[in-house]
């Protein structure tokens, strides 16, 4: 009978194993960093506006913002063009769009107050923010004594440019959320791509908190839009579930990709194992 003397080099296994460990711990850091950067820019796409009920970023829900937005201006305002037109509604000058016109007594009519545009301006915006509820959105309701409803009389060109300088913050709420989204892509290394539209606002906002290697800890992301309330909940529930499924999947590809490599290097004899007779 011949004794074998087995002798095994365990050592590259050990270190296979630490690896594998730093790997999967590693992977879980990684897995909460890069999940909270998808989440932001899921907060940013299920954010208002929305196209028909449909969330997104691309130009439509632009275009169905700035729609919303001159839907409500004309909710409180009522461009006029011709001065005379609105000579039947004399009577009423003193009660409603008193701060645009006024009425000339040489001229019998009403005429455009030739007050500083910016004044002018001003006055629209304190009219629009008096009529805004916490969404954002204007309620008006009109009065039917009152010529036009109650509304504000503007000159035309003086409402499509208030509208247009309006315009431009079409997005803010969306915007809440870069600083989030630019935070995770910069651990994670993932892409932050929004488009212009979105990223030329400066709206607050941030990320706070931190995870371990082992994935646990607390991770927050903040949108301090002056109008926040307009997120909903329901959309913040749907987003996180999308992103827990998201999570499952990913880690379970992931783990089975680090399996598959640590076999790879330290499987089939590859541990430095050896047999001397």
């Amino acid at each position: 009978m011949r004794d074998f003397n087995v002798q095994m080099n365990i050592g590259p296994a050990i270190r296979g194993l630490k690896k594998f460990g730093a790997d999967v711990g590693n992977m879980m850091q990684f897995i909460m960093h890069d999940q909270a950067r998808l989440l932001a820019l899921d907060a940013i796409k299920y954010s208002a506006p929305w196209d028909n009920g449909a969330p997104g970023t691309g130009s439509k829900v632009r275009v169905a913002g700035e729609s919303a937005l001159s839907g409500d201006l004309q909710k409180i305002f009522k461009p006029i063009d011709n001065e005379s037109a609105i000579a039947r509604w004399l009577i009423e000058a003193g009660k409603s769009g008193k701060d645009f016109v006024r009425y000339d007594s040489k001229k019998r009519k009403l005429v455009f107050k030739s007050a500083l545009v910016n004044d002018a301006m001003d006055k629209m915006k304190a009219w629009h923010l008096q009529h805004r509820n916490k969404r954002g959105r204007v309620v008006f309701k009109e009065d039917k004594s009152l010529a036009w409803g109650g509304k504000q009389l503007v000159p035309s060109k003086l409402f499509w440019k208030y509208y247009k300088q309006e315009a431009q913050r079409v997005g803010e709420l969306k915007a809440g959320w870069l600083p989030s989204v630019r935070h995770f892509a910069l651990l994670s290394r993932g892409p932050a791509r929004v488009p212009a539209w979105i990223t030329r606002h400066a709206t607050p906002g941030g990320a706070s908190g931190s995870v371990g290697r082992n994935g646990t800890g607390r991770l927050v992301l903040t949108n301090r839009a002056h109008h926040g309330s307009a997120i909903r909940d329901s959309a913040m529930r749907a987003i996180v579930g999308i992103r827990e499924r998201s999570m499952k999947s990913y880690t379970a590809k992931r783990l089975q990709q680090i399996c598959d490599q640590f076999n790879i290097r330290f499987g089939g004899g590859g541990g430095g194992a050896g047999v001397a007779a």
